[in-house]
């Protein structure tokens, strides 16, 4: 009975089936599931929806070309993140290796040559 727009259970629910590849609200009515096999249809369409998505965004971007995608990318943490301890400092260290991956990490000889103020180009 909610519009499509509308922020009802009912129409989120169903923009997530539609999402993610999954049968509609109507037929799980008619055609129940045993909640253990829903769980794997869940768990297989969200890994392959994001899957293919950021496959799809490696190849547009090239900052992500040296980003490899794991087997179950939102159950398994990428290897960046599991190298290091869930400790402040090392979260930082992992944040900035990632960026260094992604070339999205802004290197003092870049700022130095788009920085109108003196910078040295030689990085600490």
């Amino acid at each position: 009975m909610a519009s499509y727009d509308s922020h009802s259970l009912a129409s989120v629910s169903r923009k997530a089936l539609q999402k993610y590849n999954l049968p509609d609200v109507r037929y799980l009515f008619e055609h129940p599931i045993e909640k253990p096999k829903w769980k794997t249809i869940i768990d297989k369409a969200i890994n392959q929806y994001w899957q293919q998505k950021w496959s799809e965004e490696i190849q547009q971007k090239p900052t992500l070309k040296y980003i490899q995608i794991q087997k179950n990318p939102t159950k398994v943490a990428h290897n960046i993140w599991r190298s290091f301890l869930p400790v402040e400092h090392d979260v930082r260290k992992a944040e900035i290796k990632a960026r260094v991956i992604t070339r999205t990490y802004i290197l003092q000889t870049n700022t130095a040559q788009y920085n109108k103020v003196k910078v040295s180009p030689t990085c600490h």
